[in-house]
């Protein structure tokens, strides 16, 4: 038998008594939350509830998107829990055409499998707004060597500088395609333009010609 001094004994056995407290504790942590939190708020049948006549939710496309047949599949879940409308964040995922077609992911939607789902999407009741973004959060056109032009930064791709003639521009024939898109559709009631989180504003020689302040 291995040689133990009393001491280490003594340490072993202080952690066993912790672990011991602590499978304790998280049990009856879990029994008491069972018991009530998720039996009481099951038998609940009499809460009231939330009546919204406008419910939005937001589909971000950043990153790694789903498909339009998963996204369409939800759309009875979603609509049994109230939404009647679709905020719809494209960035790169959107099929540009022409000269904006740098801007398409290579694995963006297809015309016709997004058309599809958004005629699904109407067809089923709810409203569609897609979200555009104007200032910030532009890496998705901005990273392109094509447009770094426009950067209010030329060391960052996240915003765009609002004093170029050529940002203006570029923004109206991105907001121009995804509008003739939609309408083709569905009418149009609200377009999003973002403006959230510009990290970077009035750096660029055009901006600080104006003598104004970031706000």
């Amino acid at each position: 038998m291995p040689f133990r001094t009393p001491k280490l004994r003594s340490v072993r056995g202080r952690v066993i008594i912790a672990m011991s407290f602590l499978v304790v504790y998280v049990l009856a942590s879990y029994i008491i939350v069972e018991k009530y939190f998720f039996i009481k708020r099951k038998g609940n049948a009499s809460a009231p509830k939330v009546e919204l006549e406008y419910v939005v939710v937001h589909l971000d496309f950043k990153g790694a998107p789903p498909k339009l047949a998963y996204l369409e599949s939800l759309l009875p879940m979603l609509k049994k829990h109230g939404v009647n409308g679709l905020l719809i964040e494209y960035e790169d995922m959107f099929p540009y055409d022409g000269p904006l077609s740098i801007l398409s992911k290579w694995n963006s939607y297809k015309k016709k499998e997004l058309r599809a789902y958004l005629t699904a999407a109407v067809a089923s009741g709810f409203e569609i707004i897609p979200l555009i973004q104007t200032f910030g959060h532009m890496e998705f056109a901005l990273k392109h060597p094509e447009l770094g032009f426009l950067r209010e930064n030329p060391n960052f791709t996240d915003s765009i500088c609002p004093s170029s003639p050529m940002s203006q521009n570029f923004l109206e024939k991105m907001i121009g395609q995804i509008i003739r898109f939609h309408r083709k559709i569905a009418p149009l009631r609200y377009i999003h333009v973002g403006c959230d989180e510009v990290t970077h504003i009035n750096h660029c020689d055009l901006c600080r010609q104006r003598n104004s302040t970031k706000a």
